[in-house]
């Protein structure tokens, strides 16, 4: 399960670079005298291609290395009006390993429409929806005895396998949907209302290969914001949110409230802020017992699943406007998250994160980029304790540490040339199995290669060639 946490988050920032990608594209894009793209019209379609080296296509340890190829058509509408906008788009991704073991191939779909109508002068309703379709291929656990997974025959590891699948994943597709409804409503020229209902389901369609445990959920999301503009620059808010999850994994429900004030400020020319800070108060809806195995517990044993937690709320950021060739933006968050790792219902995250984009010439632009982000959880897991000799209470933490840059180059108004590299640091207190490796003679990551430990470092360099007709 934690792999799946960490292809869950891999696949969010995979996103997030593709997203940066195509605004710099945009960026690069010829414009006629009006401002307007030349060569904007109501259907875009695009190509991207790229050929990259990945030291660890399997996120684990030890580390597979592979070349991998990418193709990825999209095709883009969009229908602005005076009082309407009507956008849509979808992408297909294919990426194929050349050494991974296991499936070779991951096949992607990401659809997207924004439906947004001003209804007054004071009403505007906006309809968001995406829908995400992904391949999740297999990634063995170890050991294994060659690139094609067979299982270790050795009966210091069978143990291991009647509490869990031989597989970290199993060979499984999945799909996330992503639905919001919000009405803007602008009371006069100080005071504004957004309201917003959001839905979210992922859909695992097989088992995840973890006994007892199931990732799929339905999450729904309340959200009122108030908007008070103190000065001219200025904007103060107060967001209220209530939070519905349903899991089909049992103890893993629960309701939050989320009360933040915050502010949007620009001072001067050069400095934007935008900030939140508040408080949670989460409180869980169990089902009933879990399983009881090495890795999960009965409902309720964790520190958040006990009792009613109340928990910080931050989110803030900050932009710089060195110049109109180069900006920078750092951030901070602070809050309770949900987790797929099968013992926990949530998890404290602490993160930091920060950017720099800067236009080398007229045709080439330059990004960085680097996040760090610590997960704190808290469990006492008794079973596991008498089973493996541990003593106390087992407090696992994670930290995820995530850095890279890319260079686009125009070479043609429809054409553009992309260089880069991502490099990700993962440290983990879990093994592979979802629970503490050091339980002193029995450490699993142990100096005979076995490497049963979810630590692991990737390093991936890509070129590629990305087409907008």
């Amino acid at each position: 399960m934690k792999k799946l946490s960490i292809v869950a988050f891999c696949v969010v920032a995979a996103l997030a670079a593709n997203s940066c990608a195509y605004a710099v594209n945009d960026l690069l894009a010829p414009k006629s005298e009006d401002g307007k793209k030349q060569w904007t019209h109501f259907f875009t379609p695009s190509l991207r291609t790229r050929v990259q080296y990945d030291d660890n296509c399997t996120s684990s340890n030890p580390k597979f290395k592979s070349w991998e190829s990418m193709v990825g058509p999209k095709m883009a509408f969009k229908l602005p009006y005076e009082k309407s906008y009507i956008g849509a788009d979808w992408e297909y991704t294919n990426i194929g390993y050349a050494q991974r073991p296991g499936d070779k191939f991951d096949n992607n779909h990401d659809v997207n429409m924004t439906l947004r109508q001003d209804l007054s002068d004071r009403v505007t309703v906006g309809v968001k929806q995406f829908f995400q379709y992904k391949q999740q291929p297999y990634v063995y656990r170890q050991p294994i005895d060659d690139l094609q997974g067979n299982r270790s025959t050795s009966s210091e590891y069978a143990w291991m396998y009647a509490f869990t699948s031989p597989n970290l994943q199993e060979n499984a597709d999945y799909g996330l949907y992503d639905a919001t409804i919000g009405v803007d409503y602008r009371m006069n020229r100080k005071v504004s209302f957004d309201f917003t209902y959001n839905f979210e389901r992922l859909d695992f369609m097989q088992s995840s290969g973890i006994v007892g445990d199931s990732l799929t959920y339905n999450m729904h999301t309340f959200m009122t914001v108030l908007n008070y503009r103190l000065l001219p620059e200025a904007l103060f808010l107060m967001d209220m949110r209530f939070v519905q999850g349903d899991y089909d994994d049992i103890g893993k429900d629960y309701q939050a409230f989320i009360i933040a004030p915050g502010i949007k400020n620009r001072l001067g020319k050069s400095v934007i802020i935008n900030g939140r800070a508040g408080y949670e108060y989460r409180k869980p809806n169990t089902k009933g017992p879990r399983l009881a195995i090495p890795g999960q517990t009965v409902a309720g044993d964790t520190e958040h699943g006990k009792n009613e937690s109340h928990e910080p709320f931050v989110e803030a950021d900050m932009t710089y406007l060195f110049s109109r060739a180069t900006q920078a933006k750092i951030g901070y968050k602070l809050k309770v998250q949900n987790t797929e790792q099968p013992a926990y219902s949530d998890t404290k995250v602490q993160g930091v994160y920060g950017a720099l984009t800067h236009k080398l010439t007229a045709k080439t632009y330059l990004m960085f980029f680097a996040s760090q982000e610590s997960r704190y959880y808290y469990d006492y897991r008794e079973l596991e304790a008498n089973l493996c000799g541990a003593a106390g209470p087992f407090e696992p933490h994670e930290t995820i540490t995530k850095c890279g840059f890319m260079v686009t180059q125009q070479l043609k108004p429809w054409m553009f040339l992309e260089l880069g590299y991502r490099y990700i640091d993962v440290h983990s207190d879990f093994s592979p199995l979802g629970w503490n490796t050091g339980f002193g003679d029995m450490n699993f990551a142990s100096d005979k290669g076995t490497a049963m430990n979810a630590s692991y470092t990737r390093n991936r360099i890509f070129s590629g060639i990305n087409i907008v007709f």
